[in-house]
């Protein structure tokens, strides 16, 4: 199956999320409408889609399945047309609520925003620029399942490319940063070769700091060239030799597993390796527009302990100068070609 075939037969499905993730519900409804042959889908056309692929194929999530079945036993003996008004009602109300999320992303994201909202109804603009192609490129390392496998691997790699870019742009100007993870794109930096022991050797040099001494080279094989859930590493020069620097650790992560993985570029996880005078600053960043109906925080308690960049923030600091801008990144072309595909029938 190849790129089209598959990214198209997986948007047709229902994708399941949980109903609190009314977030990723939006995405959804922005990728149908990239897709729509039209250029736009409304509240109406969402709501058939979705309620379609329950009745035809019973895809949803368990909870909205449960939610539905028992609705139907609870008017089992009242007049079909009301059985439906109220199962119609439950797929307006929640359709609802994901276009309210549309309508604050109009406002939110501004020039970036490829949609215009006109009423009910989700409108794709009719030439998407740079920066219109960014926030859908974004869209898409937030829905890595539509993609395959190859797909998703140059959607993610892409994805720590515009993350240090926008990591660059909101440390101070003085700061020296690099890609640390394992990445295809990264060949010629600083901690793009070697094993995992050779670049903490490296690291700890640049970070004016010692490795700690309970690690030992033979706690990490020859084989791990991995990254130990480091992806950007920055600093700020001090003219010296001495420890005691400002340090910048992130994690770069396109699913919501970026939950338990923010810990993973933490002081508490990387003191285990290296000794720290001054505690590293830990950021997370994730395509995700982790943002509900009132424009907070989605789910504010699952965010521990780190400077959350999400795709709004993302652009707020993403720098149209730098190198690693979209457009001069491989993923560019397919993200293009991406846009251009349509669905025959909805």
């Amino acid at each position: 199956m190849n790129v089209t075939e598959h990214y198209l037969t997986k948007l047709e499905k229902s994708p399941g999320h949980k109903q609190s993730l009314i977030n990723s519900w939006a995405d959804y409804i922005e990728l149908v409408c990239l897709a729509n042959i039209d250029n736009e889908i409304s509240e109406e056309d969402i709501i058939d889609r979705l309620s379609g692929r329950v009745k035809d194929f019973k895809e949803d999530t368990d909870e909205n399945l449960a939610e539905i079945d028992e609705l139907e036993k609870e008017f089992e003996d009242i007049t079909e047309p009301s059985r439906r008004a109220e199962i119609s009602d439950k797929w307006e109300s929640r359709v609802k609520d994901y276009f309210k999320i549309l309508a604050l992303r109009q406002v939110l994201y501004d020039d970036y925003y490829p949609f215009t909202i006109n009423g009910d109804c989700l409108i794709r603009k009719s030439e998407l620029q740079e920066k219109q192609l960014l926030y859908v490129y974004l869209l898409m390392c937030s829905n890595l399942y539509l993609f395959d496998d190859v797909t998703r691997i140059e959607l993610a790699s892409s994805f720590e490319l515009i993350s240090l870019n926008a990591f660059e742009s909101l440390l101070p100007a003085n700061a020296v940063v690099h890609l640390f993870g394992k990445n295809p794109f990264n060949k010629k930096g600083r901690f793009s070769k070697g094993t995992f022991w050779n670049k903490l050797k490296k690291l700890k040099v640049d970070l004016n700091e010692e490795i700690n001494p309970h690690v030992r080279k033979k706690d990490f094989p020859e084989s791990h060239t991995g990254d130990e859930g480091l992806d950007l590493v920055g600093w700020v020069p001090t003219g010296d030799r001495l420890s005691s620097s400002l340090i910048y650790f992130a994690q770069c992560a396109c699913t919501y597993n970026f939950v338990e993985k923010q810990h993973s570029s933490s002081h508490s996880v990387w003191a285990q390796k290296i000794t720290f005078k001054n505690p590293p600053s830990n950021s997370t960043f994730i395509p995700h527009c982790f943002r509900g109906i009132d424009g907070t925080w989605i789910k504010s308690t699952e965010i521990m302990y780190t400077f959350l960049v999400d795709r709004r923030r993302i652009l707020h600091y993403y720098s149209e100068q730098r190198k690693n801008r979209i457009s001069r990144l491989p993923i560019y072309t397919k993200v293009q070609e991406i846009v251009k595909l349509k669905e025959s029938i909805f």
